[in-house]
This record gives C-alpha cells, sequence and structure tokens, in this order.
C-alpha cells in the first residue's frame, strides 16, 4: 500500500511540474527601446512548447545609443523586470545565462531599418536572430543591369528596322 502512495506521490508531483510554465511573459529590452523604459518589445509564447517564444523585431540604426553605429545591444527578459534576464555576447545564435552581457545585434547602417526573427528558450536561454532582409544589390551591379538591358533593347529594335 505504502510502494502505491509513493509512486502515485510522485507521479503527480511529475505531472504538476510538467504542467507548470518554465517562465512568465518574456519582453526584449535594449538600446531600441531604452532598456525598457519605454516597454518591453514582447515576444510570442509557442503555444506547444511553452518554454519557446518568438517575435519579429525591426531595429534601425539611428536606435543605437553609441558606437559603434552597426550595433544594437538587448537582452532578454521576464515579466519586465531584471530580476531573471538572459544575455550573451555570441550573435546571431548562442545560449544566453543569468546577468549575461549585453547580446550584440547587428543592424545594417545603410538599411532604413534591419528585420530578425527572434526565437528564445526560457529553459535553455538558447537563441537565435534570423535576418529576413533580402541582400540589396551593389549599386555597381544595378548600373550593369541597366546597361545590359539597354543594350539587349537597342540590338533588338536595330534588327527590326533593318
Amino acid at each position: 500500500m505504502k510502494k502505491k502512495a509513493l509512486l502515485l506521490l510522485v507521479l503527480s508531483i511529475f505531472i504538476y511540474t510538467g504542467t507548470m510554465a518554465q517562465c512568465g511573459n518574456i519582453g526584449i529590452v535594449g538600446e531600441f527601446n531604452d532598456w525598457g523604459n519605454d516597454g518591453d518589445h514582447w515576444m510570442t509564447q509557442d503555444p506547444g512548447n511553452p518554454d519557446l517564444w518568438t517575435t519579429t523585431l525591426s531595429l534601425t540604426p539611428s536606435m543605437n545609443q553609441g558606437p559603434p553605429a552597426d550595433i544594437n545591444e538587448l537582452k532578454f527578459r521576464e515579466d519586465g523586470s531584471w530580476v531573471r534576464n538572459w544575455g550573451d555576447s555570441d550573435f546571431p545564435s548562442g545560449t544566453g545565462f543569468q546577468n549575461g552581457p549585453n547580446i550584440p545585434v547587428i543592424v545594417d547602417p545603410d538599411m532604413s531599418f534591419t528585420t530578425y526573427n527572434v526565437t528564445f528558450n526560457c529553459a535553455t536561454g538558447e537563441y537565435t536572430f534570423e535576418n529576413t532582409a533580402t541582400i540589396p544589390l551593389a549599386d555597381w551591379a544595378v548600373g550593369i543591369g541597366i546597361f545590359l538591358i539597354l543594350a539587349f533593347t537597342a540590338i533588338r529594335f536595330r534588327r527590326s528596322i533593318f
């Protein structure tokens, strides 16, 4: 009888702890929102995995508070508080840890904004920043393309005239 009661107790504890959320609401704070003074950028919890959080984050060069101009530092934190926060020096992916350093997110100074799909796992601290922007063509590539279009158009019309 004692073994059944003990087994039931262990099973109940296991089920109870398995259904508890690992963390509260996760937000991103950094230079872009004055370290949370303008409010956290809140992430969305995955309904199938309560530890996984996602968001889309757009950053502009003007949001940087200091040099270098192409880096916007930020961190993940729980419930708008600094009690639980995660940081790391790796980018575009890494594993944040409690009170870790600021994450140096690259912001393209030649673009009006840089957009990332961000994922964060509050149980493991793992994060990724996936750049969603297309790679802009260099000015010389655009110039060559225009030249080729004009050249082929001129050749085509020249043949139809004669």
